[in-house]
């Protein structure tokens, strides 16, 4: 789409595709995804939260929807974000894209994925050794005497990067958008995700790719080893979803069924087959995640 054009040619047409997205986006009335209570709600943290929430979002993300990441209970029961959202508010990370990619030469289709997993680990900067937790930098009241964290300056998107704080929420949003820019079709699904070492809220994509429908994590990718358990790279973890239409799989999604991938131990790569070490199940679920009521300091499981 892109390889041959120049850096002005590309910004006009990735400026384009982003209104043209934007404008398509339009139709979705509720401007936020996740659980929507302000700073101080009276929403009822066991009753109340999932007529309050939104767990899908298709295509596009645009710049006026909130993304909520976290959700907690107050001493009262009442449902908290904390400040804990942010707008993707700028849209340079797509150029800066574009103009990575073109250095690549790429072979097929995971490869492609492969290296929008890449970008999206450079750009935030995610080294996960002591970055500091992203919620630590939304919440609006902070005790800087007992912590000494750089401030972020509003709850914008680009404030994640080189930060090392993004997580899964970060790492779909930015997939989601780019991949609309690059043509494919694609849903934001919050909820939850349970595998061999990780259990917990978790945020992913639906993807078509090749007329076939995927569940796409860029956040818990797999390794890919050669035969003597050589790291070669790492991939984000793409799940084949078998569906007769379009309906089922959005029944699929709403009833908050799970999709569980057993023994996905093998990838094929180029006529070449690879390991996937350490990725014998995994099970995603879209509208179920975990919050935390402080009144009773038990880990609780939400529907929204």
């Amino acid at each position: 789409m892109i390889k041959n054009l120049s850096s002005d040619q590309t910004r006009e047409l990735v400026s384009f595709k982003i209104d043209e997205q934007t404008y398509r986006a339009r139709v979705f009335p509720n401007r936020f995804i996740g659980v929507d209570c302000d700073i101080n709600p009276k929403l009822d943290f066991y009753g109340e939260i999932e007529s309050n929430s939104q767990y899908l979002w298709q295509g596009f993300i645009p710049k006026d929807v909130r993304i909520i990441y976290s959700c907690e209970g107050d001493s009262n029961g009442f449902a908290v974000n904390n400040g804990c959202y942010y707008y993707i508010d700028n849209d340079e990370y797509i150029y800066e894209f574009c103009e990575y990619i073109k250095q690549i030469d790429l072979k097929n289709t995971l490869d492609f994925f492969i290296h929008l997993r890449l970008f999206i680990d450079r750009y935030f900067y995610n080294l996960k050794n002591d970055g500091v937790p992203r919620q630590e930098y939304h919440k609006p009241i902070v005790d800087l005497h007992e912590q000494n964290i750089p401030r972020m300056d509003g709850h914008r998107f680009l404030d994640f990067k080189d930060a090392n704080n993004a997580e899964c929420s970060e790492y779909s949003a930015m997939a989601e958008n780019i991949l609309s820019i690059f043509g494919y079709q694609t849903i934001y699904l919050d909820g939850s995700v349970k595998t061999n070492w990780v259990k917990g809220g978790h945020s992913f994509n639906l993807v078509i790719v090749n007329n076939k429908v995927f569940i796409v994590d860029f956040h818990i990718p797999v390794d890919i080893i050669d035969i003597n358990h050589n790291l070669l790279n790492q991939a984000p973890f793409m799940g084949h979803i078998q569906y007769y239409d379009l309906e089922s799989l959005r029944n699929h999604i709403l009833n908050k069924q799970p999709f569980s991938f057993d023994d996905y131990t093998i990838m094929e790569l180029n006529s070449t087959n690879y390991h996937l070490l350490l990725d014998v199940k995994r099970e995603y679920i879209a509208g179920n995640a975990e919050y935390y009521d402080e009144k009773s300091l038990k880990k609780s499981k939400q529907n929204y």
